[in-house]
């Protein structure tokens, strides 16, 4: 029987998650990424990672910042053979819930890297607006102040397909 995923966020970044967090970087990513960015990463204050682990283990994480009551979610993976079991909408979740519980009024989600999120908040109609800066990508503004705006983003993000 696999053992539960569960979520939490990483107050600090040990050598065994730094080890765990880039060798699923790699596996992801054309481009190889060094510790050091991993480790550049934590140098601001508002900074997190928030993780998935099974027996453990990291088998997904997002990076998560804030800035006031704006949180952004910059980056949610999760391992290639943990996927399509939910640990990525749990994730994703936990992740809002974090920085709901730090004080964000919206969180921001806007990388491609996240195209099975960006699909399903597409598919919920959650809006999506377009960077002043770069009018090619696209943004999400997802509201999860007050416990009705969190209620309802919760209900739409169990409901992803």
């Amino acid at each position: 029987m696999p053992k539960l995923v569960k979520f939490r966020e990483l107050q600090h970044l040990d050598q065994g998650h730094r080890k765990q967090i880039l060798d699923l970087l790699k596996s992801e990513r054309e481009h190889a990424v060094s510790e050091r960015s991993v480790k550049a990463f934590f140098s601001s204050p508002n900074r997190f990672i928030h993780a998935a682990f099974r027996g453990g283990r990291i088998v997904g994480f997002a990076l998560t910042s804030i800035n006031k009551e704006r949180g952004r979610l910059s980056y949610v993976l999760v391992e290639p053979s943990e996927r399509y079991r939910n640990i990525g909408n749990r994730l994703f979740l936990s992740t809002l819930n974090g920085l709901r519980n730090r004080g964000a009024k919206t969180a921001s989600i806007r990388r491609v890297e996240n195209n099975r999120i960006i699909r399903s908040l597409r598919l919920s109609g959650f809006p999506e607006r377009t960077e002043s800066v770069n009018p090619a990508q696209k943004r999400f503004d997802i509201p999860i102040g007050n416990a009705a705006e969190w209620a309802h983003v919760e209900q739409r993000v169990r409901k992803f397909p």
